[in-house]
């Protein structure tokens, strides 16, 4: 796949016509759809559909799209790193965080220290959910992850294990079942999960999963933890939280811990990155300061 190319496959896809694709490169509508086909002839598939809607991808358009991102992404981070090693460009790194992984405090102070080594550098911070965050990853969307999910083995994406957070199941002071043992009597109270309940690499899945039990019935799924704050704050609903998140004391005073004799399990807490040797230097560098100084917060992981 050739440069142009890809910027052609990539514009029209965003655009939805031939047209507005042309006019965002600067390019002829012939020449464009010149581009489309030399791609669709070398895969030996038709990429998009055109009809009275415009134009959408086809099934082969919907799997390479994630290529031609990842790819558009790593040619855009080279031109980045090489102008940057020639002082023409000050470097940008963007990590993705969880709610549960920017509770780390390790994190200010590696963040605070990459700036003060790359002072020029722009740094991007995005909290996302898991699930998102792995999908930026393989389209190259950020440089890498500090995330809070159940890894997920794959060749594109290296894990690297950094701490384990004990969680616990909150409730709000005064829920009814603010002093019950069982979780089976728990499930059957609604819930709020931060993350989609049937996701198998969450916690939450996971906390009824290893205890034999389905998932609650009733259900409220929010991703927004300010707002999940207020739902529990006016709402008898039980929620999963790391323990951490607790040391604040905000939420200390709002919330209790119900001491369930079940099994709860630990947040694995990993770095993701995409294969190392397409990594920016700005971004190694950042990505080293913040192991040795998890390394060093926790050093069973080391």
């Amino acid at each position: 796949m050739k440069t142009h190319q890809l910027k052609a496959f990539l514009a029209v896809h965003e655009a939805g016509s031939l047209q507005a694709a042309a006019l965002q490169l600067h390019i002829t509508q012939p020449a464009l759809s010149k581009a489309i086909k030399e791609l669709e002839n070398q895969y030996g598939v038709t990429l998009f559909d055109r009809n009275a809607r415009g134009i959408t991808l086809t099934a082969y358009g919907e799997r390479l799209l994630g290529y031609a991102r990842l790819m558009h992404e790593t040619a855009r981070r080279a031109r980045q790193d090489l102008d940057g090693m020639k002082g023409m460009l000050n470097s940008e790194v963007t990590i993705g965080i969880t709610p549960i992984s920017s509770l780390l405090k390790p994190l200010v102070g590696s963040f605070n220290e990459f700036q003060r080594r790359q002072p020029g550098a722009n740094l991007r911070i995005l909290e996302m959910r898991p699930a998102q965050l792995l999908e930026q990853l393989r389209q190259g969307g950020i440089d890498f992850a500090v995330t809070s999910q159940v890894p997920v083995m794959e060749s594109a994406l290296e894990w690297q294990p950094i701490c384990r957070i004990p969680n616990v199941v909150v409730v709000r002071k005064e829920h009814p079942q603010r002093h019950t043992k069982s979780l089976r009597v728990l499930q059957q109270t609604d819930w709020l999960s931060l993350d989609p309940p049937k996701d198998q690499s969450t916690y939450y899945y996971q906390l009824f999963a290893v205890n034999g039990l389905p998932l609650p019935t009733h259900v409220r799924e929010c991703t927004s933890m300010t707002l999940a704050r207020m739902l529990m704050q006016s709402a008898d609903l039980a929620a999963l939280f790391s323990r951490e998140a607790l040391e604040y004391d905000h939420l200390k005073e709002e919330f209790a811990i119900v001491p369930l004799v079940e099994n709860i399990p630990d947040s694995l807490i990993s770095m993701v990155t995409p294969k190392r040797e397409i990594m920016t230097r700005a971004a190694t560098e950042l990505f080293q300061i913040v192991l040795e100084d998890m390394r060093k917060r926790y050093p069973e992981f080391s």
